[in-house]
């Protein structure tokens, strides 16, 4: 039988060897870096999927599982030789809208000048209506031309509208 000394010997022991390992874990300190803390708690995460704007072939992923990301940072690089491919195939289409644009302009800068010419003598024709000079006939007949002009003039800048819009299209 174990005398009472010998229990108050290994009692001691295991008190100090207790004692001493809870010292030791105070004096050893994990360093973290700045903005992070060390506790036990339980974190409560959101997954989000990301998806593309354009389909293609992923060629560089930027981050890691688990790195924290930020708004606007690019996660992945795909391979842009598709869209490429595209672009040169859509310059053809962007000169033909900007050579159709530039025609339709000068049509309508040359629908502009015949509605001047006619408004001209209109207004003239108006004028020597009012002395009673000349005869309705003729204020009629070049009234009739004024507004086909005008009118042709309007249809032309709506064309170049039309143009612009295409063009813009095709960009």
């Amino acid at each position: 039988m174990k005398s009472r000394t010998e229990y108050h010997i290994t009692g001691t022991l295991v008190f100090l060897a207790v004692g001493g390992f809870v010292w030791w874990r105070s004096l050893r300190t994990e360093q973290l870096p700045p903005g992070f803390a060390s506790g036990n708690a339980r974190i409560k995460a959101t997954e989000v999927d990301v998806a593309t704007k354009q389909a293609g072939r992923v060629e560089a992923v930027r981050v890691k599982e688990g790195d924290i990301v930020g708004v606007g940072q690019m996660l992945a690089q795909l391979d842009a030789a598709v869209l490429r491919a595209q672009l040169h195939g859509a310059e053809p289409g962007k000169r033909q809208a900007e050579e159709e644009r530039n025609v339709t302009i000068s049509i309508a800068k040359q629908r502009e000048s015949g509605y001047t010419l006619a408004k001209k003598p209109f207004e003239r024709t108006l004028q020597i209506a009012k002395e009673k000079v000349i005869e309705q006939k003729q204020l009629d007949a070049d009234g009739t031309k004024e507004q086909t002009a005008k009118a042709v003039w309007e249809a032309a800048k709506a064309q170049v509208a039309s143009a612009e819009a295409e063009k813009n299209l095709r960009c």
